[in-house]
């Protein structure tokens, strides 16, 4: 692959660059479709609802001990 990148009369720091580029923006496309999948499937709601519902159940947990004892 290197080799090839040569024969097309790119240097090594240009590759280097245009990886770094390319990199950067597949990494700005995966963040927005993350954040846009977690928008559209109300993923973050529900880890909030569920968050939620474990300290509600452990509030529970410790009013039956309480009234056990």
């Amino acid at each position: 692959m290197i080799t090839q990148i040569f024969l097309f009369g790119i240097g090594g720091a240009e590759a280097l660059i245009m990886l770094i580029i390319g990199l950067a923006i597949l990494l700005i496309i995966f963040l927005v479709l993350r954040g846009l999948t977690l928008w559209y499937w109300k993923i973050d709601t529900i880890v909030s609802n569920q968050a939620k519902q474990i300290k509600l159940l452990q509030e529970m947990i410790e009013a039956v001990k309480k009234s056990n004892t």
